[in-house]
C-alpha cells in the first residue's frame, strides 16, 4: 500500500517539475522577446493618394451583359427576357462555399468500396 502510495506521489512530483519547467522556459522566451533592442521604424515616404468615390452604380461591362443573356436564352431556349443586372452589394464570403464544398466531399465513397448502407436481403439475391 505504501509502495503504491509512493509511486503515485512520485509521478506527481515528476510531472509538477516538468510543468515548472515548462512555465520557465515559457517566461524566459517572454522575457527575451520583450527586452531585446528594438530597430528603428522607418518613416513612410509618402501616404498613397486617396481614390476618388464611387459616384454612382458601377456600369457592367457590356461582355458581361452579353454573356448573362446568351446563358439565359441558352437555358431558357430564348423564352426568357432579361430585365435587370446588378452587381452583388458585398463581395461573396468563399468561406462557407468552401466548408459545404469539403463536408460533402466526404460523402462519396471511393470505387470499388461497395454501398453506403446494407442492402436488404431481398436485393443480395439471398433468401
Amino acid at each position: 500500500m505504501l509502495d503504491d502510495l509512493l509511486l503515485i506521489l512520485t509521478g506527481f512530483v515528476m510531472v509538477m517539475i516538468v510543468l515548472a519547467l515548462l512555465w520557465g522556459l515559457c517566461a524566459l522566451v517572454g522575457w527575451i522577446f520583450t527586452h531585446r533592442p528594438q530597430a528603428p521604424v522607418a518613416q513612410p515616404a509618402a501616404p498613397p493618394p486617396a481614390l476618388p468615390a464611387a459616384s454612382g452604380p458601377v456600369a457592367i461591362p457590356p461582355a458581361h451583359v452579353a454573356a448573362i443573356g446568351a446563358a439565359v436564352a441558352s437555358v431558357l431556349g430564348g423564352r426568357a427576357r432579361v430585365l435587370q443586372i446588378r452587381a452583388p452589394v458585398t463581395p461573396a464570403n468563399p468561406w462557407p462555399t468552401l466548408g459545404r464544398f469539403s463536408h460533402f466531399s466526404g460523402h462519396h465513397l471511393r470505387p470499388g468500396w461497395g454501398h453506403a448502407r446494407s442492402l436488404p436481403d431481398s436485393s443480395r439475391g439471398t433468401p
